[in-house]
């Protein structure tokens, strides 16, 4: 997985607030499409896959999302994270899931 300057900046500041975290991705069950994405400050577990230093993923989760972007808008109305991947297969009509 790739995270752009812009998710590592702002998961950086989250974390100096919670310094015994990190900032996990993970994909979970649900949604029209089949899967939601799921951002969480966590403990870490034994068996997570290191992304870059305090971002971490399952490696379930990183089987689907391996070739996929973690960014992050600033704008005005919206501040969030959020993923692009070329694996997609389709999405639900609200954004909210995404199949493979």
């Amino acid at each position: 997985m790739h995270v752009s300057q812009e998710a590592r900046d702002q998961i950086s500041t989250i974390l100096t607030t919670e310094p015994d975290k990190v900032f996990r991705v993970a994909l979970v069950g649900g949604g029209c499409a089949g899967f939601q994405y799921h951002f969480d400050l966590t403990e870490s577990k034994d068996d997570d896959v290191i992304i870059e230093a305090g971002i971490v993923i399952d490696p379930i989760s990183n089987g689907y999302l391996s070739n996929a972007t973690l960014g992050y808008k600033n704008e005005v109305f919206l501040k969030s994270f959020f993923l692009e991947s070329p694996d997609i297969t389709n999405t639900c009509g609200c954004g909210v899931s995404v199949g493979f």
